[in-house]
């Protein structure tokens, strides 16, 4: 497979936190099978307690749900929070495959005690008869209830973010999504009980998640933090008096003429490439272009490995063709991840990683290392 470019200035998806913010977290990049009770919080708190049946890492950094058990499983992880400040659950699902009779239903939340009863406020997700995937808010116990909405197709491949805001001083908690291209939106909030705190983090399955080979539901990451994951206004308000809040692991502020970083965060960290892989394969391919132009008329066919890409897609099937120009727009227009497998395909023999590193353009940033499959 053609080589790929890492580079050190990249935002993640999901936003991140400062190291002293973060409550508790979970990457699930153990090995393949590793049960849900023994993946690590990387904060090294306390993790999951339960069952764990059906609940294991993938081996490619996500918690696969492949539950075979009708009913509700409850998993909970302490939480050492203390004040008033806001708590934020964020939670990034890579996608969902569902599938038979069970109308499948996922739950992440805060709680006060491990116990049925002791939840706080939860984000729900729930398969429905028309075959969509509906979200809804829920304040446990008295409290305040979002209705639910269909808003994701089953199934989905795009990774979706959620995150649950929880205000301790005014007992209130809030639900926001945003798919991987796009703005967080809310979907609404509301009063928790006055009696209840974030003692535990919670999550819970309900009905099977294995009615056929291909059903899944997959976790890329949860963290819980003391940090927003987006500005609003109340939390802009509770910025102003310090550095901005950029919602990235790893960012920079350069000056657009000379290039020079003005002020950065974990600048030199090396973080999951993203996006600017697919920038990268399109620039070398534009460059190979402008040596010999008839580079952009080469047809490229689909194998059912690009085809299968998770994440962003441009909808190609195996077996269909497009010349290398038309892969490019569908590489970088919709950010086509089955489109950067079918370009990296097609010339992985004219780019392999060069024996000197300088000669790569992001040599310029002073930033460079390659990862080749």
């Amino acid at each position: 497979m053609l080589a790929a470019l890492t580079l050190g200035l990249l935002p993640a998806l999901l936003a991140g936190a400062n190291a002293q913010q973060v409550v508790a977290e979970w990457k699930f990049e153990e090995k393949a099978g590793t049960p849900l009770t023994a993946l690590a919080n990387e904060t090294d708190g306390p993790t999951f307690t339960g069952d764990g049946h059906g609940l294991a890492a993938s081996g490619d950094g996500a918690l696969r749900v492949r539950r075979g058990r009708s009913g509700g499983a409850l998993y909970y992880a302490p939480l050492e929070i203390e004040g008033d400040e806001p708590v934020w659950l964020g939670v990034e699902i890579r996608g969902w495959h569902l599938s038979g009779p069970a109308e499948e239903a996922v739950r992440f939340g805060l709680a006060d005690e491990a116990s049925a009863a002791g939840g706080l406020a939860d984000i729900r997700l729930e398969r429905t008869a028309e075959g969509t995937v509906a979200i809804e808010g829920i304040g446990h116990a008295g409290g305040a209830r979002v209705e639910a909405e269909p808003l994701f197709a089953n199934p989905r491949m795009d990774p979706l973010y959620l995150a649950l805001e929880y205000e301790p001083a005014e007992h209130r908690y809030a639900v926001f999504h945003r798919g991987s291209n796009g703005d967080w939106k809310k979907l609404g909030g509301g009063a928790t009980r006055s009696d209840r705190g974030a003692r535990f983090l919670r999550l819970n399955f309900v009905n099977r998640f294995d009615d056929a080979p291909e059903e899944r539901f997959d976790i890329g990451r949860i963290v819980v933090t003391r940090r927003p994951f987006f500005t609003t206004p109340a939390a802009e308000m509770r910025e102003a008096d310090g550095p901005p809040w950029v919602s990235a692991w790893s960012w920079a502020v350069a000056d657009g003429n000379s290039g020079k970083i003005l002020a950065s965060h974990e600048g030199g960290a090396f973080r999951k490439n993203a996006s600017i892989t697919k920038a990268m394969t399109a620039l070398l391919v534009v460059r190979m272009a402008e040596k010999d132009p008839a580079v952009l008329d080469e047809t490229i066919v689909f194998s059912e490995r690009a085809s299968s890409a998770r994440g962003s897609h441009t909808g190609l099937e195996a077996g269909e063709a497009l010349s290398v120009r038309d892969a490019l727009f569908g590489l970088m227009l919709p950010s086509g991840n089955d489109a950067g497998n079918a370009i990296a395909e097609h010339f992985n023999d004219r780019l392999d990683p060069p024996e000197d590193p300088d000669s790569v353009p992001s040599s310029r940033i002073g930033r460079h290392h390659w990862v080749a499959e």
